[in-house]
């Protein structure tokens, strides 16, 4: 095995006790090198120290789970080992400059600071501009745990192509899916979702049926792209928020989610062979990018108003 193998193996095994007494001693032990050249190694392979590894991916996790359940921040000092819920105070604090109740509470995620795990093949993204746009669809409330797939918002639009491919005048070019995490009260561990099925707000629906519209304000979103089926969609879905956005330095601003599947024949006709297609866009802070679209800054090739 070559080094750069070894290091990513440790990496993992790094990952998978996060929770418990770590450090180079116990990591000496667990590669078979000695402390002295296991540390030489990883530094110079993985450009951190082991003791700052360890650190940083600690920080960030307790971050995704102050911004994505509802943990105590005493919950989660202890699941990552820190001695006392002040020194975890203390070391978030010095690595995010906001004590972690200022960082739940914020309206914002500053991901800035935030380290993916190792071997994670980050998904490109684009900035994209958006115009506001107003959605009409209906709602559910689904369950979220971080770390676990969830099907439901799939199950969802399942529920709602059985409902718009009846008539084949009424199949949209493209469905939307609309959400935002909610922290649930009543489990620590789990985040509800706002999840919209959703068409623009001038495309009919059976005027009948009971209709929310969810309005998306102007501005810059985070653009990841997928294909594939839909039991791949899930893991992508949930590695977004638990390994890309994380990494990308951004800073996520208030607003929902948009999540904007492109549909076909097959897939109101035939949809278990359906290829998954979609878009997903995270509202990311102006302030933190140019004023005015250019480098690095796109139009929408999807021209929303079009659809």
């Amino acid at each position: 095995m070559d080094r750069l193998n070894i290091i990513h193996d440790l990496q993992e095994w790094i990952e998978h006790h996060l929770g418990e007494k770590l450090g180079i001693e116990e990591v000496a032990n667990k590669s078979g090198y000695s402390k002295f050249h296991l540390q030489r190694l990883f530094r110079e392979l993985s450009g951190y120290t082991i003791g700052s590894y360890i650190r940083f991916r600690r920080l960030t996790k307790a971050a995704i789970e102050l911004k994505l359940t509802n943990l105590s921040v005493g919950d989660i000092a202890e699941r990552y080992n820190y001695s006392s819920q002040s020194a975890f105070t203390r070391t978030f604090f010095s690595h995010y400059r906001s004590t972690p109740a200022d960082y739940r509470r914020s309206e914002e995620w500053d991901c800035r600071g935030m380290l993916s795990p190792a071997r994670t093949i980050k998904k490109k993204f684009n900035i994209i501009s958006l115009p506001e746009k107003v959605f009409k669809g209906r709602t559910v409330i689904c369950d979220f745990k971080v770390g676990s797939a969830e099907l439901t918002r799939l199950n969802h639009l399942e529920c709602f192509r059985m409902k718009l491919g009846r008539n084949r005048k009424m199949r949209p070019p493209v469905i939307y899916g609309v959400h935002h995490y909610n922290l649930h009260q009543a489990h620590n561990d789990i985040s509800k979702i706002l999840y919209t099925t959703a068409v623009e707000e001038r495309k009919l629906l059976n005027p009948k049926a009971p209709q929310n519209l969810i309005y998306s304000s102007e501005g810059y979103f985070a653009q990841y792209s997928f294909a594939g089926t839909p039991a791949s969609f899930t893991k992508f879905a949930e590695s977004v928020y638990q390994n890309d956005f994380p990494g990308s330095g951004l800073i996520r601003r208030k607003g929902n989610d948009i999540e904007r599947y492109y549909t076909s024949e097959s897939f109101w006709d035939n949809p278990a062979s359906t290829v998954v297609q979609c878009d997903y866009f995270i509202p990311v802070r102006q302030s933190d990018l140019p004023s005015a679209p250019g480098p690095g800054i796109l139009k929408d090739q999807h021209d929303l108003h079009s659809v």
